[in-house]
């Protein structure tokens, strides 16, 4: 017997329509995984933007007091030419001028640092070190619900939240597949088997056409394993989302009460402590132009001022390193490797594979 035949698999049940949805709901968490990368980039570059600018802005302060302190090692040899400084001030100008000079250095060298770190995370690491553009002063205001905000609205709760759609779909898709199929084949063959094998010269059965309708029965094997492993996952992504929602809130809450913390120290240097320190440092630099105060004055209200102002740029760095934090969905990580979606399977056997058939 030699022939041919063609076969046809009739899937019933819906089954095609439920796999596309599964793979249509892992696409869109694929979408908001690229969402949530896309904050945890964004969240970098902007903590290492103002970190870099308050590199910045430190260095520009040490520069000053490096200018005041050579300033002042020159006014004291003046003072002293004339005998109106002895040798100990002059080696205090001094010594205080070699500590500035040390600490615009380091100052130097934590902007290169930090400047170098930001052309990394924005994909330019040739870029040259060159001055920032930006301001400090002018911080957002956040809102006193930014928590609720993010738990509303952050990529990683609505990932976590496609995620139980997902699985909702692979639950419901594994439950149909113990829908039998329908096989449908077709054929033609040449027997060359003899009509009658007694008789002489008996001709062949010659050319026969056939058809069969079969489905598998799934006596045994009805995807019970599959069923329960999606109902497992179904129950361990519902979790997922509460574990996310915990997780961002404990994040935040720090980066909150830093935010408040920072706040209210960059408004007090800048309203309170800042404008009395200048008041006292010139007070006492004029007092000492006139021979009425000592040199050890001057230097402990210049190094007050500065100290602050230091204080206060610091302050507002932190304060914008907590906002961009909140502002980004407390998403941090952005040159790490991405999280893959769907990456795991819960299909062991299909009930349709090496079941029996009845046609």
């Amino acid at each position: 017997e030699q022939g041919a035949f063609i076969q046809q698999t009739v899937v019933l049940g819906s089954k095609l329509g439920l796999r596309r949805r599964v793979l249509e709901e892992q696409r869109r968490e694929d979408a908001l995984g690229t969402s949530e990368q896309r904050y945890r980039l964004l969240g970098d570059v902007d903590q290492e933007f103002y970190s870099a600018l308050g590199a910045q802005e430190i260095t520009k302060l040490r520069r000053r007091l490096l200018t005041i302190a050579g300033d002042a090692v020159e006014t004291a040899h003046q003072l002293a030419n004339v005998g109106q400084a002895d040798a100990p001030d002059l080696l205090q100008a001094e010594v205080e001028a070699d500590q500035a000079k040390i600490e615009y250095v380091t100052a130097q060298r934590n902007y290169i640092q930090a400047f170098n770190s930001l052309a990394a995370v924005v994909g330019k690491p040739e870029m040259l070190v060159s001055p920032l553009e930006g301001s400090l002063d002018d911080w957002p205001k956040l809102d006193s619900q930014i928590i609720e905000t993010i738990l509303r609205d952050s990529p990683s709760v609505k990932r976590a939240q496609q995620g139980v759609t997902q699985a909702e779909a692979k639950l419901q898709s594994a439950r149909r597949e113990a829908v039998p199929d329908l096989q449908l084949r077709a054929g033609i063959q040449q027997s060359n088997e003899l009509l009658n094998d007694t008789v002489i010269n008996s001709r062949p059965v010659g050319l026969i056409g056939f058809a069969t309708v079969g489905v598998s029965i799934p006596i045994f094997n009805r995807n019970q394993g599959n069923v329960q492993a999606a109902k497992a996952e179904l129950e361990r992504q519902r979790e997922e989302v509460t574990r996310v929602q915990l997780s961002i809130r404990k994040t935040a809450q720090p980066l909150v009460q830093g935010y408040l913390i920072a706040q209210d120290e960059a408004q007090r240097y800048k309203n309170e402590m800042i404008p009395r320190a200048t008041r006292a440092y010139q007070l006492y630099l004029n007092k000492y132009r006139q021979m009425a105060s000592a040199y050890p004055q001057v230097i402990i209200s210049q190094r007050t001022l500065f100290q602050v102002q230091v204080n206060y740029i610091t302050a507002l760095e932190k304060l914008w390193m907590n906002a961009t934090a909140l502002q980004n969905f407390v998403l941090s990580g952005g040159l790490d490797a991405p999280t893959p979606s769907g990456s795991s399977s819960s299909t062991v056997n299909l009930p349709n594979s090496g079941a029996g058939s009845a046609e």
